[in-house]
This record gives C-alpha cells, sequence and structure tokens, in this order.
C-alpha cells in the first residue's frame, strides 16, 4: 500500500504569506503581483535590462564636460576676507540670533503679560523696542552684506 503524507498546513501558510509579502506569482515567476487573476501578473524579468535603475549612461561629451566643471571648480579657492575679518560673520550671526530671540520675547510680553497690556504706556515703550531691536537685526544684515565686498579672491 502506498504511503500518502498529508501536506502540512503549516507550511503551506507561511510559503503563502511570503510569496505574498515577497512577490511572485501562482506560476512560479518572479513578479511583484501575487494573484494569477491580476492584470500585469506575468513576470517581465527575462525581459528588464540588467541594471534598471540606470535609463542609458552618459555620453562622452557629457563626461567631458563634467570632469572639465570639477577642474575649474578645484582650483578656485574659496571667497576669504582679510584677517581680523575672518572671525567677523560668526559674531554677525550670533548676534543676530540673540536679537531674534529678545525680539521674540519682547513681542510675546507685549501680548501676554497682564502687568503690561493694563498699562498703554509701557505696552508703547515695549512697542518702540521692539522696533528697535527690529532695527538692529536690519542693522546686522546689512552689516554682513556690505562685509562681502571685502573678499579677497
Amino acid at each position: 500500500m502506498k504511503k500518502t503524507t498529508k501536506p502540512n498546513l503549516f507550511e503551506e501558510s507561511v510559503k503563502e504569506v511570503v510569496s505574498e509579502a515577497f512577490g511572485g506569482t501562482p506560476m512560479k515567476g518572479s513578479g511583484t503581483f501575487s494573484w494569477g487573476s491580476q492584470t500585469g501578473s506575468k513576470t517581465w524579468a527575462h525581459q528588464s535590462p540588467q541594471y534598471r535603475s540606470m535609463t542609458g549612461g552618459p555620453t562622452s561629451s557629457e563626461l567631458f564636460g563634467i570632469i572639465a566643471a570639477e577642474e575649474e571648480e578645484t582650483h578656485k579657492a574659496p571667497p576669504r576676507k582679510p584677517y581680523p575679518l575672518e572671525t567677523v560673520d560668526d559674531e554677525l550671526v550670533k548676534a543676530f540670533l540673540a536679537l531674534g530671540n529678545v525680539e521674540s520675547q519682547l513681542r510675546s510680553c507685549a501680548k501676554f503679560n497682564a502687568v503690561i497690556t493694563s498699562k498703554k504706556s509701557k505696552q508703547k515703550v515695549l512697542e518702540f523696542l521692539h522696533d528697535k531691536v527690529k532695527g538692529i537685526r536690519v542693522m546686522i544684515k546689512n552689516v554682513s552684506e556690505e562685509l562681502d565686498r571685502i573678499n579677497l579672491s
């Protein structure tokens, strides 16, 4: 008498889940769809180019242009300032950011502080200070733009 083996349900369900999760078709193909009734479920792997992500390589003229542009970039020095002015930009940035924090605090204080909002004179002083700090930030920005004109190269 011939011994018949019962199919292992656990193994069949694992195969089914793996094939659905990682692609494949019921016809043993390696397509992206896993249902045979779905349109486009055939595998096209045998007809795909070797490198699917590339649509084509660069032409020789494009390569020469890229190389020439990189060589020009490598021989140019970045713009720099004379000695004491090298670190001025960093200090201006720190001051600009600090004044931005001050401006934000003055604005929120003028809106949400009950002591100041109840007295018009104090509120006007805070608004005046806010405008001054805003003006100083604009001045710092203008100074940094003017300093860029002093670059050596």
